[in-house]
């Protein structure tokens, strides 16, 4: 019992002298990043970027991967550690926030911060996509800033409402397509006026980017036809996009592509809205095809 005693007081003597740090250990204090305003450089001629389509940053530090962090968002870092950061842009694939991925034409940003304990860094990377030509194929591109129509009516389920080029509402430049939906004239169905091939094997990835304004639900993806064959019709489209607000959405087509894969098929970009009687209006901008150089 006298034992006990004797060990308990050197214990608490010991506990007294050394603040606790026996059980304590003092943690390293953080420093935070901030992810505030990142953009997209749409076209590296003109300087045109955008903040629409990019929703967080897949961030690495060293060799090790912190997460996925919303515009917005701030993260704890701490010492120690790589001050080698590489910043790669994410989206919501198909505008589903629950469907975050890393966006395969985008180039990550290297990027070297350094550690200051407590102070908050804010970074605003902008995101550029790889070349165009020797790694990016763009078969399909409409800014509705030149003349002529790209987008045509399908006539397959006798469209009444046109896609028409007008100034009223723009995302970048001077116009953009609009559609008129009436309690009459409900139905939309455009494809593009030239066929194009895409590559339906392999790793390469394909993907209809497009921004939009609109009170209709109306639905993207492509429409494929089967030379010789009365083979034909839509792929993807398997979500409707509806948005008040200018909206830049990615859709992956690279799974329904390489399922019709076949050396005979040719596509277009295609588009379909039905306004089922109601009154609205839909807007639609930069509108581009893309996959990987072969």
């Amino acid at each position: 019992m006298m034992k006990t005693r004797f060990l308990a007081g050197i214990l608490a003597t010991t506990m007294l002298l050394t603040g606790c740090s026996l059980f304590d250990k003092e943690e390293p204090l953080p420093m935070y990043i901030q992810v505030e305003a990142p953009r997209v450089q749409l076209d590296g001629n003109t300087n045109l970027s955008s903040r629409l389509g990019i929703k967080d940053l897949w961030i690495d530090q060293g060799a090790d991967f912190l997460g996925v962090i919303e515009v917005g968002k701030t993260i704890p870092v701490y010492p120690g550690e790589s001050e080698k950061y590489l910043l790669t842009g994410g989206i919501f694939n198909s505008g589903l926030s629950g469907f975050r991925t890393k966006y395969p034409f985008w180039k990550s940003v290297p990027q070297t911060i350094p550690f200051s304990p407590l102070d908050t860094v804010k970074i605003s990377p902008l995101i550029t996509y790889f070349p165009r030509d020797s790694a990016l194929i763009y078969p399909f591109e409409e800014t509705f800033e030149t003349g002529g129509n790209a987008l045509v009516d399908l006539n397959v389920n006798s469209p009444t409402v046109k896609l028409e080029r007008s100034t009223s509402s723009v995302f970048q430049g001077s116009q953009a397509g609009k559609a008129i939906f009436t309690s009459i004239d409900s139905i939309m169905e455009v494809v593009s006026d030239q066929t194009f091939s895409l590559p339906g094997s392999g790793q390469n990835s394909v993907w209809l980017e497009l921004t939009f304004k609109s009170d209709i639900p109306f639905a993207a993806g492509i429409y494929y036809e089967e030379a010789g064959q009365p083979n034909f019709g839509p792929i993807g489209g398997d979500i409707l996009f509806k948005s008040n607000d200018w909206t830049t959405v990615y859709v992956p087509l690279t799974d329904p592509v390489r399922a019709l894969a076949g050396a005979n098929l040719r596509y277009r970009v295609w588009f379909q809205a039905n306004g089922r009687g109601e009154s609205g209006t839909m807007y639609i901008d930069y509108i581009r095809l893309i996959h990987f150089a072969q």
